[in-house]
């Protein structure tokens, strides 16, 4: 089967969705290059609550044709008489759009599928690129915060129009190729004869690509017919004819794949983004860079390499500083660079023009508060007053998305204090958002028996508080899906016999890659096995303990001998034997887990392992979730 299709750069954004299922009606229904387009919302009974928390307005992300990036905008719908409208404008660079409409922090996405524009021109024929770019759409081409859900047939079908329409359009023809012979509608053997007749080479050299979309696709087709050496000088003929497109980058990129270490390759992503300052995947590059620093211990590069890089994201001087605050010597750095975060954050130059600036804005909030919060935690032992102060800026800025360990650090530092009445309001906040621990509801017990309550008392409110929080949790939960498009694999069985990760669809799949070397991998069993006792009899609930990166040559017995001195772990054992699938899923360190939704999609992904109650609380939150949709 084939399975090459365009490589698009795209640039990742922290989601902050939440499905809903109203309904979004756009008129004229032909919306024309240039034209005024009116965009009416009538939200569904379960929506109510959200559209009056705020105002409402439409996100569109218009999809130029061209390499360009796309651009969202927010459209501020009015009420009137139950539906909420608004008109905009559909601009010139655009083929095709995406809308989604929420209020900055609840969307509805009309169940993951959005309300799609197809841009036409002024005779009413859809524009060139307008199915093409569609169709991308709906093979999860586009960034995260507008990620559709996998949609072959729809994209095949996009595809075959915009090949009727425009024959020339020699990517879309080749993708529709791919897409046919994926789905099985012909053949291997036809699918290669029909791209040695689209895609051939000129009697002087490889085929000159129109843009840099159709050499990616050339490329992808020459690939796919085994002729590597053609795809290549057609990427670099094209990088040559183009040199302002990603082309050019992607050699620079490439090169960043032989890094000898984690140093060599801070370093080689400190020149790349010199020398490509505007970088589509800059966001990606930093965030791998400090993946790298971190996973290899070296603050002290780490460190060096934010204070190298310009315009560095709030969220990624977060994710820094939660290493580089850990080391005693640093410290000064690391409150340097909560600074630099926080003024980042008040920044618009990092926001990407896919992310509308309401969406910008709320994003900002949010990494704020994670600053503020691994301020309050470097804090929290020398001067916890000041902690006290930090923490109260991370949860007043985080409001109903107040992440749960900045909670639980607060009410430690309160209770420090001796704070019983500030503790005993915060706990119960933090427990009616659905960020309860157990450290929390202790707290709350102690502050409340210090307060004179009876345990009886305590009891009632505490279940009414846990109560009023599950729905909290539950958005919260739909906020950090991931929403990624399922990646399919074959594990092999303890008993040899084959099965496909899709063979699971309609169950809520927990995937956990681990191999019997890895010491958290064994830490996080004990847990993962009190998890799959509470699910083994679910019908719609599959665990797979898959084992991969084994260092034996006969990983089989390697993990038999393990099951044979852990006769108390029960859970579904797998292999991955060639190590294929757990590479598709880009996994860089054991344990990682995947919770699957029942349609396959990625919903969640957690790397490492958390305490054992922990761990079981937030697994058992986020499958009963994802058994809800």
């Amino acid at each position: 089967m084939m399975h090459r299709l365009i490589v698009v750069l795209l640039s990742t954004v922290l989601s902050i969705s939440v499905v809903y299922a109203g309904t979004v009606t756009m008129l004229p229904m032909k919306a024309t290059v240039g034209k005024p387009l009116t965009i009416e919302y009538r939200p569904a009974e379960r929506d109510m609550a959200w559209t009056k928390q705020g105002s409402v307005t439409a996100t569109v992300l218009w999809i130029p044709n061209a390499e360009t990036p796309a651009t969202a905008v927010d459209v501020l719908l009015k009420l009137d008489d139950g539906r909420y409208t608004a008109v905009t404008s559909v601009p010139e660079s655009a083929v095709a759009g995406i809308v989604q409409v929420g209020n900055g922090i609840n969307y509805d996405t009309n169940n993951e599928m959005f309300w799609e524009v197809l841009v036409h021109d002024a005779s009413g024929k859809p524009v060139e690129g307008a199915h093409f770019r569609m169709a991308m759409a709906n093979l999860g081409t586009l960034p995260s915060a507008y990620q559709k859900a996998l949609d072959q047939e729809e994209a095949l079908s996009h595809l075959v129009e915009e090949a009727k329409l425009y024959p020339r359009n020699t990517s879309a023809r080749i993708n529709e190729i791919f897409l046919m012979a994926n789905s099985e509608l012909i053949t291997p053997e036809e699918a290669q004869a029909r791209l040695r007749e689209l895609v051939g080479t000129t009697t002087g050299g490889p085929r000159q690509p129109a843009d840099p979309t159709e050499a990616l696709a050339i490329a992808n087709a020459q690939r796919q017919m085994g002729m590597e050496a053609e795809a290549a000088a057609t990427l670099a003929l094209a990088a040559e004819r183009f040199p302002g497109s990603r082309l050019r980058e992607q050699k620079g990129l490439d090169g960043l794949n032989q890094a000898k270490s984690a140093e060599d390759f801070v370093r080689r992503v400190i020149n790349h983004l010199q020398q490509y300052p505007e970088s589509g995947v800059r966001n990606e590059l930093i965030g791998a860079a400090i993946n790298a620093g971190s996973q290899h211990g070296d603050m002290a590069l780490l460190a060096d390499f934010l204070q190298r890089t310009p315009n560095v994201p709030a969220i990624s001087y977060y994710n820094a500083v939660n290493y580089i605050g850990a080391v005693d010597s640093l410290r000064p750095t690391a409150f340097a660079m909560i600074n630099a975060g926080l003024q980042a954050a008040d920044s618009d130059v990092q926001r990407p023009s896919y992310t509308s600036p309401l969406q910008w804005k709320e994003q900002q909030r949010i990494a704020k508060s994670l600053l503020y919060f691994v301020k309050g935690a470097m804090l929290q032992a020398t001067d916890p007053t000041a902690a006290a102060e930090a923490l109260q800026q991370s949860v007043e800025l985080g409001g109903a998305q107040t992440d749960k360990a900045s909670y639980e650090l607060y009410v430690g530092v309160l209770s420090q204090l001796g704070r019983t009445e500030d503790v005993l309001r915060l706990a119960e906040q933090a427990i009616r958002n659905g960020a309860s621990a157990p450290s929390i509801v202790e707290a709350y017990r102690t502050a409340a028996t210090a307060d004179g309550a009876s345990t009886t008392v305590i009891d009632a409110r505490l279940a009414d508080m846990t109560k009023a929080g599950r729905t909290k949790m539950v958005q919260r939960l739909s906020k950090d899906m991931l929403n990624q498009p399922m990646i399919d694999g074959t594990f092999t069985s303890m008993d040899g016999k084959p099965i496909k990760i899709s063979d699971w669809k309609d169950k809520v799949v927990i995937l956990d890659f681990w191999a019997t070397w890895c010491g958290p991998c064994r830490k996080s069993f004990p847990a993962l096995q009190r998890l799959y006792e509470k699910y083994k009899d679910h019908p719609n609930v599959q665990f797979a303990i898959v084992n991969v990166w084994e260092r034996s040559d006969d990983r089989t017995k390697t993990v038999r001998d393990f099951l044979a001195q852990n006769t108390n772990l029960t859970f579904p054992m797998f292999f991955d034997l060639e190590d294929a699938t757990v590479s598709k899923y880009g996994v860089t360190g054991i344990p990682t887990k995947f919770f699957l939704g029942r349609d396959g999609r990625i919903q969640f992904k957690e790397v490492g392992y958390l305490p054992d109650e922990q761990f079981i609380e937030e697994a058992t939150n986020k499958i009963e979730v994802l058994l809800e949709r």
